[in-house]
């Protein structure tokens, strides 16, 4: 949802990345082209490197979204307050119960064989002989 009609609050343009535009898309939030007029950083994370990413928070008709940005100008990734994004132990079950759906999807169960197979036959062959 690109939203086009939200005061600005500098003139340069933000820059979104593919993993901002998708996130934005499945959690439904709104996609400023500039930085919101009335923005507030809640948070600033300084990288190894010497990098800062802001965590910025603005609201678009009554409802509080938040981006985080880096110095320039480029938004990594959107949600809203409210997402509690899923844990490690979370991801990591998902992940192996994937695994093992694929691998019953891609191996089908073989049937246990019987345990006294020579009666299986014996039963069969007597069966033959009285229908005969």
């Amino acid at each position: 949802m690109n939203v086009l009609k939200i005061d600005k609050q500098i003139d340069r343009e933000l820059i979104y990345t593919n993993h901002a535009i998708e996130r934005a898309e499945q959690r439904k939030v709104p996609m400023p082209k500039y930085v919101p007029f009335g923005v507030r950083c809640s948070r600033i994370d300084v990288s190894e490197k010497g990098y800062k990413y802001y965590t910025l928070n603005f609201d678009f008709f009554g409802r509080l979204y938040e981006m985080v940005v880096n110095e320039e100008n480029v938004v990594l990734t959107m949600f809203t307050p409210d997402f509690q994004p899923a844990t490690q132990k979370e991801i990591l079950d998902e992940r192996r119960n994937m695994r093992q759906q694929f691998k019953t999807m891609i191996r089908p169960t073989k049937p246990k064989p019987i345990k006294y197979s020579h009666l299986e036959i014996q039963k069969g062959i007597e069966e033959y002989f009285n229908y005969a």
